[in-house]
């Protein structure tokens, strides 16, 4: 789907209340349309990947966060989530450095702290 005449904020505005109303098909697709056309941000790559590895499509949710990573390297959210992804697969190391890198960046979060004793612990 391509860019009507919603600017990017409209469909960030739009996909933000689907997703904080329950309705996440409908944001899945705002979040795709953003992204369709060239427009970045962290929130979006952060709350779509979440949508689709809810939905088991955790390979695409991975790609997401890997995406989110390099063109945001300093937003720690899609460390600790990849991270999370990680721990559930079973890969603990790959999933302890990112929760570290977490950490690093934003060491405020209880959750990527919890995490990574999580990981340690498995």
């Amino acid at each position: 789907m391509r860019l009507n005449s919603d600017s990017p904020k409209s469909i960030l505005s739009k996909a933000f209340k689907c997703h904080s109303e329950g309705n996440t098909v409908s944001a899945a697709k705002y979040y795709q349309l953003f992204i369709d056309n060239d427009f970045h941000d962290p929130r979006v790559y952060s709350n779509y990947a979440v949508i689709l590895s809810q939905n088991l499509n955790v390979d695409k949710a991975i790609f997401l966060y890997k995406k989110s990573i390099k063109l945001f390297p300093n937003h720690q959210d899609a460390y600790s989530n990849l991270g999370n992804i990680f721990q559930r697969q079973g890969k603990y190391i790959e999933a302890k450095k990112l929760l570290q890198k977490s950490i690093q960046l934003n060491s405020n979060r209880f959750e990527p702290h919890l995490n990574l004793g999580i990981t340690l612990r498995k």
